[in-house]
């Protein structure tokens, strides 16, 4: 399948996310700065919190700023994360 690129971009904060495709698995990288445009990269693993709205549709799981996305059934559900006070969402809908 190789890696496709793509961009999660939320309306809550300076945060944002690229996409990844690759054998089936989607994985998301959080890349969050401040309001200043400094990175915040070196923010602790446990300080990112990942959500989703509906694990029955689409569930995540994350380890610091990567996240990895299941897709579980038809139907939308927005995925969250969140840095602190930071956090950007974005809708996913499978077929």
């Amino acid at each position: 399948m190789g890696s496709q690129g793509g961009s999660l971009t939320g309306m809550l904060g300076p945060v944002s996310a690229s996409v990844s495709l690759d054998v089936g698995q989607i994985f998301l990288r959080a890349a969050p700065v401040d309001a200043g445009g400094t990175s915040l990269a070196g923010a602790p693993a446990d300080a990112y919190v990942w959500s989703t709205s509906d694990p029955s549709v689409a569930r995540v799981s994350g380890s610091g700023n990567v996240g990895q996305l299941s897709l579980k059934a038809k139907g939308k559900a927005t995925l969250s994360v969140a840095l602190g006070p930071v956090a950007t969402s974005t809708e996913v809908t499978v077929p």
